[in-house]
């Protein structure tokens, strides 16, 4: 996490005309990870993914590249570990 994706956050909640309680009611997380995750702290991939939903928006990636999301990565680990079972 960092200062993109919390300033990602803050914008599209401004956007929506949201209060940090009712971002984290309408993404369905609690108001500490909502408050976390606009400090620039780290958070959970579902968290991210629950807001880029909500928002219909990807979040920045902090580095300039593109962020890969969760659903790639845990599709990539699966893979890895199916062909070490083999």
């Amino acid at each position: 996490m960092g200062k993109r994706t919390a300033r990602w956050a803050k914008a599209h909640r401004a956007r929506l005309a949201l209060t940090q309680p009712q971002l984290a009611e309408a993404a369905d997380i609690s108001l500490s990870t909502v408050t976390r995750l606009e400090r620039g702290d780290p958070v959970r991939d579902y968290v991210l993914e629950a807001l880029e939903n909500l928002f219909a928006d990807e979040r920045p990636s902090e580095d300039g590249q593109k962020p890969q999301s969760a659903g790639q990565n845990h599709h990539f680990q699966l893979t890895i570990y199916q062909d070490l079972l083999r």
